[in-house]
């Protein structure tokens, strides 16, 4: 359609963003795209800011999903360094600071926002956050002339951030509130592991801790906590753990307020069906804030780098009326210390786990099973099973856990069953 006089517009400039501006051009979209972002940097990648970013070794130019070259050529039109304010619905506009932006389709990749401390102290200089460039910047420079860090939360992010700290000779704390590490986000055999990981390379690890406050003169000097422990009866200890730095990694809250607002459905997250639409036909939703139907697993919103370019392609196809239901595979990576930990599936309600020793020192692989059906696989410096474990999970099909069992069957020659439930 070469005189397309339609304008699509996109509030979000991340990961899904420049894939939903890529599939939508090369889904034939002849008319105006018109991308509008709060931070002003170029939608870029996330997961390496825990990461390699934190450490040095990922260059910020690496970072950008895609150069702006990209967006020049693509005619796409960039409105950066200013949030949305405002949809209406009725009028088909967007408030952008004094601009009434006009839409005749509209896709809310709003992503999430990091859960703040609330705690006396939160406010402190040396307290920090790990979710945008601009945070891993101000990190890095307090780094050199810190000798104690206490890390606040045990999932991906903390963990993350302990290790790349450790590895800077910091002095590591890690605090989580759960009985177990990695509580919302991985089966407990690999959150043990995990554990031991951390704590072999010198990092302390403290569960089922409340952080009472934050401390110091002028910027943190120590983190109280209180630990409780249960035994009939409870026991409640103040703990004092000096600290120069504090990171928090206590999760994230879907920036939904600009749908809810507008009279969209939300709940945790903006409610779309299988195809990313949310009840008003012109709005769509896709990435970290979207709230999806996702069998086998019921509704979700996931936070991963695979949610968003899969689903961004689903909105795509969408808003070009050619819907198609989204229905890949969560996948998760994560990189801390010298292990690549790489998953597929998601370990909800599981039964069984079967771990099944790598071809190398230390690798491995953990398969988890809801009764006899393949949920999810875990695996640790393995991309071999995880590899495996996802085609299977993809392909409706799962391993005899015997099989998976017994170490002198290789991966090719186990047994699989089809379960019809991909």
């Amino acid at each position: 359609m070469t005189n397309d006089t339609r304008n699509f517009v996109i509030i979000g400039a991340g990961h899904a963003s420049a894939q939903l501006c890529e599939s939508l051009r090369r889904g034939g979209f002849k008319g105006r795209i018109i991308l509008i972002g709060e931070e002003t940097w170029l939608p870029y990648q996330r997961p390496p800011l825990s990461k390699s970013y934190l450490l040095g070794d990922f260059a910020r130019e690496r970072l950008f999903v895609k150069p702006q070259s990209f967006y020049d050529e693509n005619d796409i039109k960039l409105h950066l360094g200013q949030p949305a304010t405002k949809i209406d619905r009725a009028k088909k506009t967007v408030t952008v600071g004094n601009d009434l932006i006009a839409y005749d389709r509209l896709a809310l990749l709003t992503g999430t926002r990091v859960r703040k401390l609330e705690c006396p102290g939160a406010h402190l200089a040396g307290v920090h956050y790990v979710r945008g460039i601009d945070d891993i910047d101000g990190l890095e420079p307090a780094i050199p002339s810190a000798k104690a860090a206490v890390v606040i939360g045990g999932g991906y992010i903390g963990l993350e951030a302990a290790a790349v700290l450790r590895k800077k000779g910091l002095d590591v704390t890690v605090l989580h509130r759960s009985s177990r590490l990695l509580s919302r986000v991985a089966s407990v055999e690999t959150a043990t592991f995990m554990q031991k990981l951390h704590e072999e390379e010198g990092v302390h690890v403290r569960l089922n801790q409340t952080v009472r406050s934050i401390e110091g003169a002028e910027k943190v000097e120590r983190v109280e906590i209180e630990q409780t422990t249960t035994d009939h009866v409870e026991h409640s200890k103040r703990i004092e753990i000096p600290a120069d730095l504090v990171v928090a990694g206590i999760g994230v809250l879907p920036n939904q307020c600009l749908a809810s607002d507008a009279g969209l459905v939300t709940e945790n997250g903006i409610v779309v069906d299988q195809f990313c639409r949310t009840a008003d036909p012109d709005i769509f939703a896709a990435g970290d804030v979207a709230e999806h139907p996702h069998p086998p697993y019921g509704t979700l919103r996931l936070e991963s780098v695979q949610n968003a370019l899969d689903q961004a392609k689903a909105c795509a196809a969408a808003m070009l009326d050619e819907a198609k239901p989204y229905t890949a595979t969560p996948w998760f990576w994560s990189d801390q210390f010298d292990v690549k930990f790489q998953s597929a599936g998601l370990p909800q309600g599981y039964t069984a786990s079967v771990w099944r020793a790598g071809d190398k020192p230390g690798s491995g692989s953990n398969w988890i099973y809801n009764n006899d059906q393949l949920i999810c696989v875990e695996a640790i410096n393995d991309p071999r099973a995880y590899m495996t474990g996802k085609r299977w999970l993809e392909g409706a099909v799962s391993p005899i856990a015997d099989d998976l069992r017994n170490a002198e069957v290789g991966l090719k020659e186990v047994r699989t069953v089809n379960t019809g439930t991909p």
